[in-house]
């Protein structure tokens, strides 16, 4: 108990030092594609409470007719007066090279396009927050040889000519994009690497436009972490289409739902696609296409996908905007073989009826609910960075000539094959390994299929895996007594060099490749709150999978497979250390540059270095067990608040402060910061919750 009320101290202390912190965010608005006339209805616009709209300028329709650039009733204009209406907009400018050859860069034809871009620009610039050099280049292409030949040239070209224009005017940002499907068709294509690399070594370029059209989140972690990878640390990356329209669409030849069907005198024969056609042709009561939604598995399985989507974006410091369908035209035609993007979409106007109240577009069934949480959500690079929770900690070796734990668990390891070994490591000295194993003398240390944990290691491998073919592993729990159920490989490297993590059947992995003689620190955090498990290397997030929920209990081998007889690892770890706590990606970076010494240990001594706290504090006591109460002070005041995890994501919603007990047993235990609003000012505080 001592060692515990040490390290509570220590860390109220260290939440002090961020009192008075302000949060910024990372965002999602609405995408209007082409349809810029939806801008016209402000009203409704409203309704989605969003800050940013995106769409793209068709340059070769206003090319082929110049007098509507300047048309005040075109749509072009509508979109413009939303900035004097107080929302940020992204203009996307698309040239679509679909029937024919991108032009040289010294042609008649491309100082032409450019005299035309010129007086675009004069009618955008400084009515815009932010300008993207293309559409989708990758897709907007006749064939693979435009692709990776002739796009990069013009498309840098452009790029050129708008930061020419930009010189002495208002300092709109500029990104090249978007790319499509990094994730399989076009990573590492010619002419993406050549277009990554430009970004990468133009310096006033902002960064790059992402539109992922997936069907698991985990193409959205593989696709923006290789783009990541490949532009600057200075440099922001947009999103501004994504979509689950390739899992709709595996889905549209589906059986209705039988009860939906039921209820509605539906035929139990009618398939989805058929059922969608029906309501383009006789828009559907919302009640009904709610029901229709809800009762299909495969979509209310992912009706929080905007939540889910955002919650991965915000884990990268790279991540700016994001924008997601607002509403989607549709003739009357649909079948089996369509691409259902009208599913996407906020506002269901194509398939649900007006309101009969008052008339208005309706909202498509769930999505709308987690866009506005994300509106109220503040989050950012901004968002300051605590140190782990000390107390949690149950393995933390620094592997310096010796196999001492120095967390209160005390966990050894047992030398079962090979000889101990030690060699230079990250910090200090690394433990060796050739055809060694060590086991835990402990079992049941930690149950990772229903506790939150985060395993991080600095990991070198001597050599390839190639050299073997065999995958090396770091980690692995044996089976318990019976061998059900069977034991976990917390962390791995694959045939490959890859990173990964296993159990249940399935599998977190990187897909990028590691190489020998090179330190990687390689983490996987478990969030069994979400049943989720990420894998990290060098602190980014680099792939996500569920993990199984089977309760195994066997001791842990290093350094090889539970039978300790395969799959060794030929190489060195340095800084193990395993806690029963989900890190953010700056909470395992910080680890990464500071040691876990300083990470974990020297949290016990923090409160000596702090200055004493402000008598303004905004809540007592702190820490707490289950509940605060407000400061007089801040009561007076008649202010709002409301609290946030760190991650900066709202655990409550926004409400007025009061005098009486505040209760927050429903709350994990760990450390937050509420938030007090007044019309003078917003103060922010730490609170920790202990038992």
């Amino acid at each position: 108990m001592k060692y515990k009320n040490i390290v509570i101290k220590g860390i109220f202390a260290l939440c002090l030092m961020f009192t008075f912190s302000w949060i910024n965010a990372q965002e999602m608005g609405i995408n209007f594609n082409e349809s810029l006339f939806h801008a016209e209805d402000v009203d409704k616009l409203g309704r989605t409470k969003t800050t940013w709209v995106r769409g793209f300028f068709e340059f070769f329709q206003y090319y082929e007719d110049q007098s509507s650039l300047t048309d005040v009733d075109d749509q072009l204009e509508d979109f413009l007066n939303l900035k004097n209406a107080g929302y940020k907009t992204i203009l996307n400018i698309k040239w679509n090279f679909h029937n024919q050859s991108y032009p040289d860069t010294t042609s008649a034809e491309i100082v032409a396009y450019n005299e035309f871009l010129q007086r675009v620009l004069d009618r955008v610039w400084e009515k815009i927050d932010i300008i993207v050099v293309g559409n989708e280049p990758f897709i907007e292409s006749m064939n693979d040889l435009e692709r990776n030949t002739r796009l990069a040239p013009f498309y840098q070209f452009m790029c050129n000519r708008v930061q020419e224009y930009k010189t002495g005017k208002a300092d709109i940002p500029i990104y090249f994009g978007a790319f499509n499907r990094l994730y399989d068709f076009y990573r590492d294509t010619e002419g993406v690497l050549q277009m990554l690399n430009f970004v990468k070594e133009t310096p006033w370029i902002e960064g790059i436009d992402l539109h992922i059209h997936h069907k698991n989140n985990n193409d959205i972690v593989s696709m923006y972490s290789y783009a990541d990878a490949r532009i600057r640390d200075d440099q922001k990356i947009l999103m501004t289409e994504f979509s689950l329209v390739f899992w709709w669409q595996d889905h549209t030849r589906d059986l209705i739902p039988s009860e939906f069907a039921s209820k509605y005198n539906y035929s139990a024969d009618m398939l989805v696609h058929q059922y969608i056609f029906y309501a383009l042709n006789e828009r559907r009561p919302k009640e009904e296409w709610d029901d229709f939604l809800s009762g299909c598995p495969w979509f209310e399985d992912r009706k929080h996908y905007l939540w889910e989507v955002y919650e991965l974006l915000t884990q990268y410091e790279s991540f700016n905007i994001a924008t997601y369908s607002y509403q989607i035209s549709w003739g009357p035609n649909f079948d089996g073989n369509t691409m259902p993007w009208l599913l996407n979409n906020l506002i269901a106007a194509t398939t649900i009826e007006d309101d009969p109240e008052t008339g208005e577009n309706q909202f498509n069934y769930a999505f709308i609910d987690d866009f506005h949480k994300i509106q109220e959500v503040e989050t950012g690079e901004n968002n300051p960075t605590l140190p782990p929770d000390p107390t949690k900690i149950f393995m933390e070796f620094n592997f310096d000539e010796n196999l001492t734990d120095a967390s209160p668990e005390n966990v050894i390891f047992n030398l079962t094959k090979g000889t101990e070994t030690y060699t230079d490591g990250k910090f200090g000295k690394a433990l060796n390994f050739n055809n060694t194993a060590y086991v835990t003398l402990q079992d049941a240390l930690i149950n990772a299929g229903a506790e939150n944990s985060t395993l991080g290691v600095w990991v070198k491998m001597d050599q390839s895996t190639d050299v073997a073919n065999a995958g090396m592993t770091i980690l692995h729990q044996k089976d318990p007594a019976g061998g059900t159920p069977p034991g976990r490989i917390m962390m791995e490297i694959l045939n490959g060099d890859m990173p990964a993590s296993f159990e249940s059947g399935i599998r977190a992995q990187s897909f990028d490749v590691i190489n020998p003689e090179t330190w990687y620190h390689i983490a996987v955090v478990h969030d069994a709150e979400k049943g989720m498990k990420s894998i990290y290397v060098n602190g980014e997030l680099k792939g996500i999978a569920d993990f199984g929920t089977e309760q195994s209990l066997g001791p842990f081998v290093l350094g090889a497979f539970k039978t300790e007889e395969r799959a060794f690892l030929y190489g060195s770890i340095d800084e193990l250390f395993w806690t029963r706590e989900v890190l953010c990606p700056n909470q395992i970076k910080s680890i990464m540059s500071k040691g876990i010494t300083q990470s974990f240990d020297d949290q016990l001594t923090a409160v000596t270095a702090v200055a004493q706290p402000s008598d303004f504090n905004l809540f007592f006591p702190n820490p707490t067990s289950s509940s605060i109460r407000f400061s007089s002070k801040v009561v007076e005041k008649q202010g709002q608040f409301r609290l946030f995890d760190l991650n900066g994501r709202a655990m409550t919603a926004l409400q007025p402060v009061q005098s009486g007990l505040i209760n927050l047993d429903y709350l994990t235990k760990g450390m937050y910061f509420i938030k007090v609003f007044t019309e003078e000012k917003a103060w922010s505080e730490c609170l920790i919750l202990a038992n």
